[in-house]
């Protein structure tokens, strides 16, 4: 008997078992179980009938139901809303497979899962915004998109690193990032200064030569003054 844990469409999840038992030679019968049955108890019920499995003698198999059986599961099993489809991998190499030993069988995987909370976000460098969830998945949330200019150099600058498009600078052409010349994103990182260093540089010199000169102003002036005083003396 192997257990799973279903889920709906709601992020509801009951456990699920699943009972296998050999009827002739390469052939099984898979009964799914409940745990959660309808009339309230703690023995497993029968959900629908037996599935009747066919493998391959050669091979090991599984060779039919060769579509996906669907499992429905009555309304009053836990509150559980929707029928359950079981993939069990017919002429698959990684699918149920039969062999001369102890049966042993585990879900490789699943589509459904619990509800789940947002933790927290990360951004790729195409834009694309990953949602990080607490049930374990990553989902996109959205796209950031980067605007490229003919003319960056004519743009109007607005305050707080903001900039205005102009005639000057041309239309923004706004698309996906590291496309048609736009630059890349990178999440988690601090950005560095965009301003001219050079210029940066030149405005502080010059600011301070002004300081130099004014100071020199305010110097001349006190010994002027200084002279005028010993005149009158």
């Amino acid at each position: 008997i192997a257990t799973i844990t279903v889920y709906d469409a709601q992020g509801k999840g009951i456990q699920m078992q699943f009972g296998f038992k050999a009827t002739a030679a390469n052939t099984w019968a898979l009964q799914p179980y409940s745990p959660d049955g309808p009339d309230a108890d703690t023995n497993p019920d029968t959900v629908g009938s037996p599935i009747s499995l066919t493998f391959d003698p050669a091979t090991g198999k599984l060779t039919a139901p060769a579509t996906p059986p669907t499992i429905t599961i009555p309304p009053a099993v836990g509150q559980f809303s929707g029928p359950v489809t079981l993939d069990l991998g017919a002429n698959t190499a990684d699918g149920l497979r039969q062999y001369a030993g102890a049966s042993s069988v585990t879900a490789v995987s699943q589509d459904g899962s619990a509800l789940g909370a947002l933790n927290g976000f990360t951004i790729g460098q195409d834009g694309t915004i990953t949602g990080v969830f607490s049930n374990g998945h990553n989902r996109a949330l959205g796209q950031i998109a980067l605007a490229s200019f003919s003319n960056p150099a004519g743009l109007e600058k607005g305050g707080e690193s903001m900039y205005r498009s102009t005639g000057n600078s041309g239309l923004a052409q706004i698309g996906v990032p590291n496309t048609a010349g736009r630059g890349t994103l990178m999440g988690s990182t601090l950005e560095m200064s965009n301003v001219d260093l050079a210029q940066e540089f030149t405005n502080l010199i010059l600011a301070q030569r002004g300081f130099q000169a004014n100071s020199k102003v305010i110097t001349a002036s006190d010994e002027l003054l200084q002279d005028l005083v010993n005149l009158k003396r």
